[in-house]
Formats: structure tokens, sequence, C-alpha cells
């Protein structure tokens, strides 16, 4: 390898944690070719349209026209005979003739300024991707020599592809559980073992307002009689580091005075096999069930079913829940205003006209749970 293709190399290989860094590659490879721009595309099956992956030295409006499902259309019959893991010429493709009467060339190649190509096919696990470097007419064409200078980079090229496409997988992943946590009707909090918060769902949020503060400083029932208050955070931490810890069970009161009861479930997500990136120093998780006589309502089938925002749903949880409009701002952190307009979308959007209407339309929306109180071990608080 040229010794001046060691710093493309490491850039390529910075990629892998830094995904924006993939601009920087290109305009270092744009640079070495003697190039004007370059688009790298994850190519999707037929007919799918390719997707960005990075480009450099092109507008938003050149990306969009590449990346379209129409430019997919025009490129595919040229991506089906371009050899796989090489660097091709355009020569090898098409004639410069036939490059100017090509209906891709005058709707995507032509707008950008560019002509001539030097591109690259990779494919991977059932994927494939495409490299483009493309140069003005006036330039001149690329050579072979301009080939076998890339030739060396291929490999890094495939192996910065592959970790790219392994941590988009694992990042639309966490945001698939995360989305998944946030439609649970419990309260969930999840712990690392040092016992900091490292996520915290929709319904957690609205039990305690800070989950740090709130483990830090609130006690719970210690369970085995002794009827001493543990902090919670002790107990999550003895929980994490007992080689024996099953599921175990606290109660907590969240407003002091008020009767207002939270059931604090602990366990550990080694026993569901939960291990994520970005999420892999999560091991213990914090079920809140608040302890009320008010009945929980399904939200989500709310929103699907009445057409409301989250934000529309929560209102009327809570309303249905016995809460103040002052109250329900304060949950919310809204105005007393801003409440009364949410209200007057949900009865439009639910046909009703009044809150004991709203309450009534609820009540096939309110949540069947198990009993309360189940198991020998569990405490529970004084009636």
């Amino acid at each position: 390898m040229n010794p001046s293709d060691i710093g493309l190399v490491e850039t390529l290989c910075s990629t892998v944690g830094n995904p924006a860094a993939w601009s920087t590659t290109l305009g270092k490879m744009v640079e070495r070719l003697g190039a004007n721009h370059a688009l790298l595309v994850d190519i999707g099956s037929s007919p799918q349209p390719s997707s960005l992956v990075e480009s450099f030295g092109l507008d938003e409006t050149d990306v969009a026209r590449f990346t379209s499902e129409r430019a997919w259309n025009l490129w595919r019959p040229l991506h089906h005979i371009v050899p796989i893991g090489r660097p091709v010429l355009q020569r090898e493709m098409i004639s410069d003739r036939d490059m100017e009467r090509a209906e891709f060339y005058q709707e995507l190649v032509r707008p950008t300024g560019g002509f001539h190509s030097l591109s690259v096919h990779q494919t991977t696990g059932g994927r494939s991707h495409q490299l483009i470097l493309c140069r003005l007419k006036s330039k001149g064409e690329f050579e072979q020599e301009d080939a076998d200078r890339f030739q060396p980079l291929l490999p890094h090229l495939l192996s910065a592809y592959i970790a790219h496409k392994r941590l988009q997988l694992a990042e639309s992943r966490i945001d698939g559980l995360a989305a998944a946590l946030d439609r649970l009707e419990d309260g969930i909090i999840l712990l690392n073992d040092a016992g900091r918060v490292d996520f915290v769902n929709a319904n957690a949020q609205l039990i305690v307002e800070q989950a740090e503060i709130w483990l830090a400083t609130t006690k719970g029932i210690e369970q085995g009689g002794t009827g001493l208050p543990i902090r919670l955070r002790d107990a999550v931490l003895a929980f994490h580091h007992d080689p024996q810890r099953r599921q175990r069970r606290l109660y907590v009161e969240t407003t002091k005075g008020k009767g207002d009861w939270v059931i604090v479930e602990i366990l550990s997500l080694s026993r569901f096999g939960l291990a994520m990136r970005n999420l892999a120093q999560a091991q213990t998780a914090v079920l809140l069930k608040p302890l009320t006589n008010h009945p929980q309502i399904d939200r989500q089938a709310l929103q699907d079913l009445y057409q409301l925002t989250s934000r529309e749903s929560e209102v009327a949880a809570l309303l249905a829940g016995g809460k103040s409009l002052e109250a329900i701002g304060k949950k919310t952190d809204l105005t007393a205003n801003t409440v009364r307009f949410y209200l007057k979308q949900i009865y439009a959007k639910m046909g009703v006209s009044n809150q004991a209407g709203l309450v009534a339309a609820l009540r096939p929306f309110v949540l069947r749970t198990r009993p309360l109180w189940s198991g020998s071990d569990c405490s529970r608080p004084d009636q």
C-alpha cells in the first residue's frame, strides 16, 4: 500500500465509532483520486431505492435525486453488470458516446456536472453497497492506475461498511426497545451495575419526576418482617450483588402523608437475556405500579382507536384517574388553559361534550390487572 494512503485507512477505521467521519473519508478519497464528488449508497433489494450512507461534494437536491426510486430504476441495468469486489472504470461498462445518450446520465449525473466515474460494488451478509467517485468531463477519465491505487483500500472499506451496518442495526433495535418500553403501562427504570439510571420510560416519568433523586432519597418497606425501611438504591444494589437474586417487591409512598403508594418490583435483566449496545450496562429493572383505586387506562388503545395524540391520551387518562385540571397541569407541566384546550380536542375526537361523558367513554379502556397482593414473601403497606 502507498504510504500516503495510511492516513486514509485510519480515517476509514474511525468511521466504526463515529459515522460522521464518513464524509471526511469520502473527501480524502475524492482528493486522492482527483475526483469532484463521491456517493456511498446501501443498495436495497429490487425494486427498493438506494439509501444514503454518505456523500461528499453533493448538495441535498443531488443526493435526493440519486437515492430516489426513479434513480434506482434508471441505474439498475448498469448496476447488474458492475463486477463485484474491484474498482471499475466507467469505460468498462459504457462508452462516452452511449453515456451521453443514456437517460440516467441526462436525469441524474448531468445536473451534478459529473461525467467520468470510478465505482466499487461490494457485498456482504445479503446486503451490498456501491461507492461512486465522479469527475467533470473536462478533467478526463479515470485510468487503470487510479483503479490499481484504490484496490488495496477495498478490504478496509468493506470492514468499515460492515461495522456501520451492525451499529445501525443495533441502534434501530435500541430505538425499538425504547418505544416498546414507553408503551408499557407500568413505569420502568433500568439501572447499571453501579445503581445509576440508564433509561426511564414515559410512565415512570409520570410517577417520579427525577428517577436518580427518587431512588436515592425514597425508602421502602423492607421484606422479611424487620419493619425497618430500606433506601431503594441500597435495595437495588444489594439485589444486584446477590448471586441468588430473585424478583423482589417493596412498597413506597410517592406523596408523603397522602396515601399514594407504589409497588416497586426489582428484576434482574439477565433472567430475560437482555443485553444491547448502549444499554449493555443495564443490569436491573425497577418496575413501578401505582397502587390506587383509580382506573388505569389503556392509552395506546385510545390513541389507535380515536386518533388521539400521546399528550391527549395522557390528559384523558389522568382525568379518568380522578385528577383535577390543576393537578393535570402540574403533572404535565401545562397551563390550565392548555389543559382545557387538550380537553376540547379530546371531546371532539371522542364525540363527548363534558368530563362526565369522557369518563363514561373511557370505561371500556380500563385495564384489567391481576390482584395487587400476591405471594407470601411480599409485604404490604398499612391499610
